[in-house]
């Protein structure tokens, strides 16, 4: 063990496990086959390697740019989307930061020439220091995807947009998006954890324009991804060469308990334990020290609810589908609200008690 084993275990080791090859081969498909007004969310539990697989996107399109790879676009571009500020996205920085990374420098200088102008026609004295609207800085970001046109651009945390907000707000900001999708001649792909879910299905259009792709750990329950899981953790130990008690190496449900099935838990479990090993002249890898530096149980509950709440989702969105089993009435149309007293459900109408219609249901209804 030494500075190396740690540099190698943060940066080359997460991307070499099965469900991170198959996400990846998904991508690529949809890169030589997808529809142009197609975006794609990837959607992952924290420490499957979402950013990893985004870097990773970026050096391969790159480098077979290099090579005279769809040489009339421009390279493709990573952006981290910004965390949320009183409880809004910040459209304004997201979109400058997207027009930094394409070259467009200097964005603190740039002047509103349409607002001086408006303020001298009224008489008023015109700052040179007018920003950018964010009306005028989508307008200059589409104008300049349209001339470069990057093959790709990755959003990482893309939860940042959705997660916590209205489904007003979702849609709003969601639909932007799409629209960006369906003007700009370039691809659109999203990573995020499961805050990202608010991405999907929010509206008919939204439902067939933003393409999920779920990117899961692997399951306890189940044997082929315990076996693919405990290989990859037994290769890694391995190619690193990190001396560890045969033990430990051989405790599964140890090493599974306190990484949920996720690489990337296990990559900065495992680097922790080998910095402290370096630091103390440890020779090798105990339980004791494993044990010192796993995940507390309150991080660990918070990550395997969050896992299990979207699993029991998307578990519910494989079965099979048939139309007829679709019911609309009246009361979907109007927003509920939950009376804390009684604890009926009503609608939020403003009509007098005792003048609305009865509602009605249909006696032997077989169409629903």
């Amino acid at each position: 063990m030494n500075k190396t084993t740690l540099e190698r275990l943060e940066n080359n080791v997460v991307i070499a496990h099965k469900n991170f090859k198959q996400v990846y081969d998904k991508l690529e498909r949809y890169f030589q086959h997808g529809r142009s007004d197609e975006a794609i969310c990837v959607i992952a539990p924290a420490g499957m390697g979402k950013t990893t697989m985004g870097e990773l996107l970026i050096s391969d399109f790159q480098s077979r740019q290099d090579n005279g790879w769809m040489s009339d676009y421009a390279p493709p571009v990573m952006i981290e989307m910004p965390s949320q500020y009183n409880n809004d996205f910040p459209w304004k920085a997201f979109i400058e930061s997207i027009l930094e990374k394409l070259g467009d420098c200097g964005m603190q200088s740039k002047v509103d020439l349409d607002e001086n102008e408006e303020l001298r026609r009224k008489g008023f004295f015109a700052q040179k220091t007018t920003r950018l609207s964010i009306a005028k800085l989508e307008k200059l970001l589409r104008e300049r995807i349209k001339a470069f046109r990057p093959i790709v651009i990755v959003f990482d945390e893309s939860q940042n947009m959705v997660e916590g907000l209205s489904e007003s707000k979702k849609r709003e900001n969601v639909n932007r998006i799409k629209n960006w999708a369906n003007t700009m001649e370039t691809k659109f792909v999203f990573f995020g954890t499961h805050g990202a879910k608010g991405f999907l299905n929010l509206n008919e259009q939204l439902a067939r324009r933003v393409v999920p792709i779920y990117f899961p750990r692997y399951k306890k329950n189940n044997p082929e991804d315990c076996k693919h899981f405990f290989d990859f953790y037994v290769n890694l130990i391995e190619n690193l060469e990190i001396p560890i008690d045969k033990n430990v190496l051989e405790d599964f449900d140890f090493i599974y308990n306190h990484t949920l099935g996720c690489p990337g838990i296990l990559s900065s479990w495992l680097h922790s334990s080998i910095a402290f090993c370096l630091e103390n002249n440890f020779r090798e890898l105990e339980k004791s020290i494993l044990e010192e530096f796993k995940f507390s149980f309150d991080r660990l509950s918070i990550i395997e609810r969050e896992v299990k709440i979207y699993e029991l989702y998307f578990e519910s969105t494989q079965q099979e589908f048939c139309p007829s089993l679709v019911c609309v009435d009246d009361i979907g149309q109007m927003e509920l609200i939950e009376n804390p007293k009684t604890n009926i459900r009503r609608g939020n109408r403003k009509s007098k008690p005792g003048t609305q219609k009865p509602r009605r249901y249909p006696v032997h209804d077989t169409q629903c």
